[in-house]
Protein backbone atom coordinates (compact mmCIF):
# COMPACT_ATOMS: atom_id res chain seq x y z
CA UNK A 1 0.00 0.00 0.00
CA UNK A 2 1.27 3.64 -1.05
CA UNK A 3 1.52 6.35 1.25
CA UNK A 4 -1.79 8.71 1.17
CA UNK A 5 -2.41 12.06 2.20
CA UNK A 6 -5.61 14.11 2.25
CA UNK A 7 -6.37 17.47 3.70
CA UNK A 8 -9.99 18.59 4.80
CA UNK A 9 -11.47 21.59 5.67
CA UNK A 10 -14.14 22.09 8.21
CA UNK A 11 -16.17 25.25 9.67
CA UNK A 12 -14.75 27.78 11.94
CA UNK A 13 -16.09 25.79 15.25
CA UNK A 14 -16.79 22.57 14.09
CA UNK A 15 -16.00 19.87 16.15
CA UNK A 16 -14.26 16.97 14.01
CA UNK A 17 -13.77 13.26 15.03
CA UNK A 18 -11.78 10.90 13.34
CA UNK A 19 -12.30 7.12 14.24
CA UNK A 20 -10.56 3.54 12.21
CA UNK A 21 -13.57 2.01 10.87
CA UNK A 22 -13.16 -1.45 9.03
CA UNK A 23 -16.31 -1.04 6.56
CA UNK A 24 -16.58 -4.15 3.67
CA UNK A 25 -13.09 -6.08 5.38
CA UNK A 26 -11.37 -2.82 4.29
CA UNK A 27 -9.51 -0.27 6.97
CA UNK A 28 -11.06 3.45 6.49
CA UNK A 29 -10.32 6.57 8.55
CA UNK A 30 -14.23 8.15 9.13
CA UNK A 31 -14.03 11.97 9.77
CA UNK A 32 -17.45 13.20 11.05
CA UNK A 33 -18.23 16.82 11.33
CA UNK A 34 -20.31 17.86 14.13
CA UNK A 35 -21.11 22.12 12.82
CA UNK A 36 -21.14 24.59 15.42
CA UNK A 37 -24.93 26.47 14.73
CA UNK A 38 -25.78 28.75 17.41
CA UNK A 39 -29.07 29.81 18.24
CA UNK A 40 -27.43 33.13 19.80
CA UNK A 41 -27.30 36.56 17.54
CA UNK A 42 -25.66 39.81 17.99
CA UNK A 43 -26.43 41.53 20.98
CA UNK A 44 -27.98 39.05 22.98
CA UNK A 45 -27.69 39.17 27.01
CA UNK A 46 -26.36 35.67 27.63
CA UNK A 47 -24.97 33.52 30.67
CA UNK A 48 -21.55 31.09 30.75
CA UNK A 49 -21.77 28.24 32.81
CA UNK A 50 -19.30 29.55 35.42
CA UNK A 51 -21.44 32.20 35.82
CA UNK A 52 -20.55 34.58 33.97
CA UNK A 53 -23.17 37.33 31.96
CA UNK A 54 -22.09 39.14 29.20
CA UNK A 55 -23.26 40.14 25.78
CA UNK A 56 -22.99 38.35 23.07
CA UNK A 57 -21.29 39.16 19.85
CA UNK A 58 -20.22 35.75 18.48
CA UNK A 59 -19.24 32.13 17.85
CA UNK A 60 -15.44 32.31 18.90
CA UNK A 61 -12.24 30.77 17.98
CA UNK A 62 -13.26 27.23 19.35
CA UNK A 63 -16.19 25.35 19.51
CA UNK A 64 -15.89 26.14 23.67
CA UNK A 65 -15.69 30.02 22.96
CA UNK A 66 -18.00 32.48 22.69
CA UNK A 67 -16.91 36.65 21.68
CA UNK A 68 -18.76 38.94 23.53
CA UNK A 69 -18.78 43.19 23.88
CA UNK A 70 -18.29 43.05 27.62
CA UNK A 71 -19.60 41.29 30.75
CA UNK A 72 -19.13 39.96 34.44
CA UNK A 73 -19.88 37.76 37.25
CA UNK A 74 -23.20 37.37 38.36
CA UNK A 75 -21.58 36.09 41.66
CA UNK A 76 -21.16 40.52 42.51
CA UNK A 77 -17.36 40.03 42.37
CA UNK A 78 -16.65 43.20 41.44
CA UNK A 79 -14.80 42.79 37.37
CA UNK A 80 -15.95 44.39 34.31
CA UNK A 81 -14.94 43.83 31.29
CA UNK A 82 -14.39 46.30 28.16
CA UNK A 83 -14.14 45.45 25.12
CA UNK A 84 -14.64 42.50 22.58
CA UNK A 85 -12.91 39.35 24.37
CA UNK A 86 -13.35 35.56 23.81
CA UNK A 87 -14.83 33.66 26.28
CA UNK A 88 -14.35 30.23 27.17
CA UNK A 89 -17.79 28.01 27.99
CA UNK A 90 -17.23 24.82 30.09
CA UNK A 91 -20.55 22.81 28.91
CA UNK A 92 -23.81 25.38 28.68
CA UNK A 93 -24.53 29.01 26.89
CA UNK A 94 -27.89 30.53 27.75
CA UNK A 95 -30.17 33.07 27.30
CA UNK A 96 -29.88 35.18 30.50
CA UNK A 97 -32.86 35.91 32.54
CA UNK A 98 -34.06 39.33 32.92
CA UNK A 99 -32.27 39.82 36.49
CA UNK A 100 -29.16 38.28 35.29
CA UNK A 101 -29.22 40.94 32.23
CA UNK A 102 -30.12 43.78 35.01
CA UNK A 103 -26.78 42.81 37.00
CA UNK A 104 -24.88 43.61 33.81
CA UNK A 105 -26.82 46.82 33.20
CA UNK A 106 -26.64 47.89 36.39
CA UNK A 107 -22.91 47.14 36.34
CA UNK A 108 -22.17 49.06 33.37
CA UNK A 109 -24.10 51.66 34.93
CA UNK A 110 -21.65 51.84 38.01
CA UNK A 111 -18.75 51.60 35.22
CA UNK A 112 -20.10 54.89 33.59
CA UNK A 113 -21.48 52.59 30.20
CA UNK A 114 -24.50 51.58 28.96
CA UNK A 115 -25.41 49.22 26.09
CA UNK A 116 -27.72 50.73 23.68
CA UNK A 117 -28.47 47.99 21.83
CA UNK A 118 -25.78 47.76 19.08
CA UNK A 119 -22.61 48.82 20.98
CA UNK A 120 -21.20 49.59 24.25
CA UNK A 121 -20.84 53.30 25.32
CA UNK A 122 -19.83 55.94 27.76
CA UNK A 123 -22.59 57.44 29.19
CA UNK A 124 -22.84 60.78 29.19
CA UNK A 125 -22.53 62.89 32.06
CA UNK A 126 -22.61 67.07 32.92
CA UNK A 127 -19.14 68.63 31.80
CA UNK A 128 -18.26 66.37 29.18
CA UNK A 129 -18.20 66.98 25.67
CA UNK A 130 -20.90 66.33 23.63
CA UNK A 131 -22.02 66.41 20.09
CA UNK A 132 -26.01 67.19 20.34
CA UNK A 133 -28.58 67.29 17.23
CA UNK A 134 -32.32 67.12 17.06
CA UNK A 135 -34.31 65.56 14.06
CA UNK A 136 -31.75 66.73 11.60
CA UNK A 137 -27.95 64.86 11.96
CA UNK A 138 -26.74 67.73 9.72
CA UNK A 139 -27.24 70.62 12.53
CA UNK A 140 -25.25 68.51 14.75
CA UNK A 141 -23.37 71.26 17.45
CA UNK A 142 -20.30 69.92 20.04
CA UNK A 143 -20.65 71.39 23.15
CA UNK A 144 -20.57 70.92 26.66
CA UNK A 145 -23.50 68.73 28.35
CA UNK A 146 -24.76 70.73 31.41
CA UNK A 147 -27.45 67.85 32.54
CA UNK A 148 -30.17 65.20 30.92
CA UNK A 149 -33.89 66.45 31.70
CA UNK A 150 -36.53 64.22 33.03
CA UNK A 151 -38.17 63.74 29.41
CA UNK A 152 -35.04 62.22 27.81
CA UNK A 153 -33.64 65.98 26.35
CA UNK A 154 -30.52 67.14 26.76
CA UNK A 155 -29.51 70.72 27.62
CA UNK A 156 -25.82 71.98 26.77
CA UNK A 157 -24.10 74.68 28.58
CA UNK A 158 -25.69 77.15 26.13
CA UNK A 159 -28.92 76.19 27.97
CA UNK A 160 -30.41 74.35 24.23
CA UNK A 161 -32.24 71.67 24.13
CA UNK A 162 -31.09 68.76 22.12
CA UNK A 163 -32.92 65.53 21.66
CA UNK A 164 -30.23 63.19 21.13
CA UNK A 165 -26.84 63.50 22.36
CA UNK A 166 -23.56 60.93 22.27
CA UNK A 167 -20.23 61.86 24.02
CA UNK A 168 -17.68 63.04 21.91
CA UNK A 169 -14.51 61.02 21.82
CA UNK A 170 -12.43 64.15 20.25
CA UNK A 171 -12.43 63.16 16.24
CA UNK A 172 -13.45 64.98 13.60
CA UNK A 173 -14.04 61.36 12.67
CA UNK A 174 -16.66 61.02 14.97
CA UNK A 175 -18.32 64.51 14.28
CA UNK A 176 -18.59 63.78 10.40
CA UNK A 177 -20.48 60.62 11.31
CA UNK A 178 -23.11 61.98 13.08
CA UNK A 179 -22.99 64.83 10.61
CA UNK A 180 -24.15 61.83 7.75
CA UNK A 181 -26.50 60.55 10.20
CA UNK A 182 -24.09 57.16 10.22
CA UNK A 183 -23.99 57.79 14.44
CA UNK A 184 -27.43 58.02 16.71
Amino acid sequence: MKNMSTTLEIPEGSKATIQGKVIDGKNYLVVEIEERKSEFKDGDFVVLDDGWVSIYKGAGESRDTISDYTGCWISGIDRFFEGTDSRIMDNSIRYATDKEKQILLDHLAKCGYEWDGEKLVEVLREGDMAIFWDDNTEDAIISVCKRLNDNGSYVDHLGLCWDNAIKWDGTKEQYEKVLRGELK
